[in-house]
């Protein structure tokens, strides 16, 4: 370790420009995690921006791997794509957790999915993409909000046409669906 470079000005402000993008995409998960968080899901708030925390600091890492070993020539060779297939592997165990099936009834989709779509948009913020990562933050919010209200007023409107329970996933939020 250099310990000059810990104390480093040009440094210590690209330290802290990736430190933004990681603290940007842990606070884009707190609206998606607190939507967990309230339906009291196994993968709540915390979980979320953990998840979102690390899969910045993932991508961060990938990029200041590749300005550190950087040759003279200015040439490394690395996939950054492999950054990202780890990050989703990872995840699909971690979502794969929060899915169970009891009493014939699949539970958890709605929360594996909101650990996957974080995750993107920590993913996004990791790699400096701002604006895709609060649009997909907005996105997912319409999804998981504005449609659960949606199937709720559906469900509960008798003149129109009836709702099957667990068929979108969402209405209780991983309400019950039947499992094949």
């Amino acid at each position: 370790m250099d310990w000059a470079s810990l104390f480093d000005l040009e440094q210590m402000a690209r330290d802290g420009e990736l430190l933004v993008r990681v603290a940007l995409s842990t606070l884009l998960a707190i609206p998606l995690g607190w939507d967990r968080e309230r339906k009291d899901r196994p993968a709540g708030l915390r979980t979320h921006m953990l998840v979102a925390a690390a899969s910045a600091t993932f991508m961060v890492l990938g990029d200041t791997i590749i300005e550190s070993f950087r040759e003279e020539a200015g040439m490394v060779r690395m996939d950054p794509l492999r950054t990202l297939e780890a990050v989703v592997t990872g995840l699909g165990f971690l979502a794969a957790g929060t899915i169970f099936r009891a009493g014939g009834q699949v539970k958890g989709l709605t929360t594996a999915a909101s650990i996957w779509i974080t995750a993107a948009v920590a993913l996004c913020i990791g790699s400096g993409r701002y604006v895709l990562g609060i649009g997909v933050t907005l996105i997912s919010l319409l999804v998981l909000v504005v449609l659960r209200k949606v199937i709720h007023e559906s469900d509960a409107d008798s003149s129109g046409p009836p709702v099957p329970k667990g068929t979108f996933g969402d209405d209780g939020d991983d309400e019950p669906a039947k499992a094949h």
